[in-house]
């Protein structure tokens, strides 16, 4: 599962970019982490595949161009293909955390133009009066249908069969969202916000590609081919809020995402988002995040990318003893676990054993062995989520994923 901190954007369409998402199979399934997106947010997007959503913990507000609808933790949803949304996080007690499953419908629907398709794919995700659909427990529908999307979060990429299974479960999920949007399906009306789908996508693709330079209310409505004052109400109507608002909001993600992901000055950044100088991207990114620029990046750069980088691990291959027989050809990782969760994730994704050398010599498998890996959150919590462990992996494929991941992550 693909932790998600941030999103980015697909060129030409400006639709979200995917990471993984591949044409052979389009799925992924993700785990997004919303306290910490910028304003603990995610902003205005959309996308051509389905999203199916469970709120692990905290409380999310899902928003469309049609009004909000609030989750709490246990509840879930379905977002439409190509529906324009975006998220918050509400809790403040707990984290906010939101398991998202992507796919396209062509994983269930199978080849173009065929039955399944045109029966049971096409009459929904056309529907714009069916913008996202909302799942409680304590109703019959909820109860039907959110321990489906949980269940399929637990279909391990390692069991024989993996595809299938998932397919069929996510089939099983599509049949009963079919069912329960029969009534809404045989209601033809549209939403009053379906008209200005396609200029509020325009005119965001056209701040997308020219946000850093100087944007007028004309050129947006030029985008879209409207005139001014229905620019103004489009936005208005559809995102509940100003074009001057949108411009000024897309920035901000865009300098959080440069502050952390490079190593560019305050003035660069600045320059580069078209929020002018550093003195007033200084001023309107404390209104905004009630700190600095430099304090964001400390927060996010220095105290959680940079260190892991500092303490990232050192790799040699050599032969290691396993049950006083020498198998040799094994790597040796000396690692220093400062992410507990993702690292468990890395580990269970591998095909083999992970074995992990213990302090009194002994040798343990931690993949996929619970008993195991509970220990381990005990010890790393207990040294203050810090975690040194080494491990030999004898698979080069697995070796290699928990090498791409460490240097991806750092």
């Amino acid at each position: 599962m693909k932790n998600i901190q941030s999103i980015s954007f697909h060129t030409g369409s400006k639709e979200e970019l995917l990471p993984d998402f591949a044409k052979d199979f389009p799925y992924i399934a993700s785990k997004v982490e919303l306290d910490k997106f910028m304003g603990r947010s995610a902003p205005w997007h959309w996308h051509r595949a389905i999203e199916l959503f469970h709120v692990e913990s905290g409380a999310i507000e899902y928003n469309t161009p049609e009004g909000n609808l609030l989750f709490p933790a246990g509840s879930g949803g379905m977002v439409n293909a190509n529906v324009l949304h975006m998220t918050k996080a509400l809790a403040r007690a707990e984290k906010n955390i939101v398991l998202i499953h992507l796919f396209d419908s062509s994983l269930i629907a199978g080849e173009t133009g065929s039955k399944i398709e045109q029966k049971y794919i096409t009459p929904l995700v056309t529907a714009k009066q069916i913008e996202i659909l909302s799942f409680f427990p304590e109703n019959t529908a909820g109860q039907r249908i959110l321990p489906l999307i949980r269940s399929a979060f637990h279909i391990s990429e390692k069991e024989r069969g993996y595809e299938i299974k998932l397919r069929e479960t996510l089939s099983n999920i599509w049949l009963l969202l079919f069912d329960l949007a029969q009534p809404l399906l045989t209601d033809k009306k549209s939403p009053s916000s379906a008209k200005n789908s396609n200029k509020i996508k325009q005119m965001l693709i056209y701040i997308h590609e020219h946000f850093s330079e100087k944007l007028s209310v004309t050129e947006l409505a030029g985008a879209a081919f409207i005139s001014e004052r229905e620019c103004f109400r489009v936005f208005h109507d559809c995102l509940h809020m100003t074009p001057a608002e949108y411009i000024k909001s897309y920035r901000m993600q865009m300098a959080c995402q440069m502050l952390v992901k490079t190593t560019d000055s305050i003035t660069s950044i600045s320059h580069a988002c078209g929020l002018g100088g550093s003195s007033y991207f200084g001023k309107v990114f404390r209104e905004s995040l009630h700190c600095t620029p430099l304090e964001y990046r400390r927060k996010w750069q220095d105290c959680d990318r940079e260190r892991q980088k500092q303490n990232i691990f050192s790799a040699q291959t050599i032969p290691v003893k396993d049950n006083d027989t020498v198998t040799g050809g094994k790597v040796m990782i000396k690692l220093n676990i400062l992410n507990m969760e993702n690292f468990l994730d890395t580990v269970n994704a591998c095909r083999d054993a992970v074995h992990m050398i213990c302090p009194d010599g002994s040798i343990v498998d931690i993949n996929g062995k619970e008993r195991v890996q509970n220990s381990l959150w005990q010890q790393y919590r207990q040294n203050k989520n810090c975690l040194p462990l080494v491990l030999t992996i004898s698979n080069p494929g697995d070796y290699m994923r928990i090498v791409s991941y460490y240097a991806g992550d750092c």
